[in-house]
């Protein structure tokens, strides 16, 4: 038994890379005899590596989905929802965002050693970058902006290629962003819900009276 848990947990220089996992591989020593100070190992298997003289550290390369919802951070991959303040000086927030993510398994190693061993990269880099590019995208505009469609999805996708400037050179790629309609106090919905049909009669009264021209002129012809 002590003979096949050294060998599987690399006590003895074999380690398993299982499906979802990358590997990197480190020279403790500082001499070029054994091997380059830093190796990623991206391909799944049984690898071996010299005992005390390498040192092997895993990473979970799955996809990922950090979850902002709720009042108060959960466990890994769940923090509280994300509130911002609009730049009209109004607030508001997102019940259920999403954010799919991964490591990438080729910068396994800048992903180490930036954000630590394990989960790290979860629960400090991501949650923080994530929480102020979205605040400062979405805070630029005011609440009836916002409150469409039409820049509100734009916005995620600008939120989007600004996270991935700042995450992919150490070792994170953003691959969605899924964002709810956005929700406001009460007074700002009665407000939004109030101009929206208003804006809506408009369109109605135009078509109306575009639709009476149009007779006009077949009545006068």
């Amino acid at each position: 038994l002590i003979v096949v848990r050294g060998l599987f947990t690399g006590g003895f220089g074999l380690v398993e890379i299982e499906p979802g996992e990358a590997a990197v591989v480190y020279n403790t020593t500082g001499l070029a005899l054994f091997g380059e100070s830093e190796r990623v190992i991206r391909e799944q298997g049984t690898f071996t590596f010299i005992p005390f003289v390498q040192r092997v550290t895993k990473l979970d390369i799955r996809p990922q989905v950090l979850l902002m919802e709720g009042d108060a951070d959960g466990e890994t991959n769940h923090v509280r929802r994300l509130s911002v303040r609009a730049a009209d000086g109004s607030k508001l927030w997102f019940d259920r965002l999403e954010i799919h993510y991964q490591a990438i398994a080729a910068l396994g190693d800048k992903v180490i050693q930036h954000h630590g061993q394990g989960d790290a990269y979860k629960v400090h880099a991501l949650a923080v970058h994530s929480r102020e590019v979205l605040r400062n995208e979405f805070g630029s505009y005011t609440a009836l902006e916002v409150a469409d469609p039409s820049t509100y999805g734009p916005a995620t996708v600008q939120a989007k290629l600004t996270l991935n400037e700042r995450l992919e050179p150490y070792g994170i790629r953003v691959t969605q962003i899924i964002t709810p309609k956005p929700r406001f106090q009460q007074a700002v919905e009665q407000a939004i819900e109030n101009r929206q049909t208003a804006e809506q009669e408009v369109e109605v009264q135009r078509e109306k009276r575009e639709r009476m021209l149009k007779q006009r002129d077949r009545k006068v012809q």
